[in-house]
């Protein structure tokens, strides 16, 4: 039987999750709302796979996924997630992880990369190369947006929405001085010469 961990900082989520996974015979070893705690279970249960959304407070999922990989846990990574797949999915496969699957989506779509995952397969959406050939996202920007470290995306993602240095320093578990550099370099990295074209940026693309 195969053990799943599920982590996710949505309890309905993680309910909606639980009761698909068990009905499809799945063993469900463990919940985590947040990326500290899946770390710890992670370590202490040994699932063969981690159902991940990367949208975590604090400890966001891409520091999860590469403290896991510097551990020996040896479980396969699907990251579920109603974060943008274009913007993600790029990272996701850098980063290591077995799948990508969009809350967007059915959460049928979980099962069949399980399953392709079981097999091993690696499963991410068709749709995405597609979408950028279309260009929703105009192709400056995702460049710009490629040169971004994933903390970086995650601190554009929060000012996207309107969250204040104070708010995103507690949700990221950092200062607000770090939050207020981390504005100064997505500037120069996004050639924003002020806040309002920063805005400008996270309003185009987030």
């Amino acid at each position: 039987m195969c053990n799943i961990l599920i982590v996710d900082d949505h309890p309905i989520i993680r309910l909606a999750m639980h009761m698909l996974l068990e009905k499809e015979k799945y063993e469900i070893v463990g919940e985590a709302s947040n990326g500290v705690t899946a770390i710890d279970l992670a370590r202490k249960l040994k699932p063969d796979i981690i159902v991940l959304d990367i949208g975590l407070p604090g400890l966001d999922g891409f520091e999860v996924i590469e403290r896991l990989q510097l551990s020996d846990n040896k479980a396969k990574i699907i990251v579920l997630t109603g974060l943008s797949a274009e913007i993600y999915v790029g990272r996701c496969i850098r980063a290591g992880v077995a799948g990508f699957v969009s809350k967007d989506n059915n959460l049928t779509n979980l099962v069949g990369a399980i399953k392709a995952v079981q097999m091993g397969f690696s499963c991410f959406p068709t749709t995405v190369s597609a979408s950028m050939m279309n260009y929703a996202t105009p192709v400056y920007d995702q460049e710009l947006i490629e040169s971004l470290s994933n903390r970086e995306v995650t601190v554009l993602r929060y000012l996207a929405r309107g969250v204040t240095n104070k708010e995103i320093a507690r949700d990221l578990l950092i200062s607000s001085k770090t939050v207020s550099t981390y504005k100064m370099r997505l500037m120069q990295k996004l050639n924003a010469k002020n806040i309002i074209e920063l805005s400008e940026f996270v309003a185009r693309n987030f």
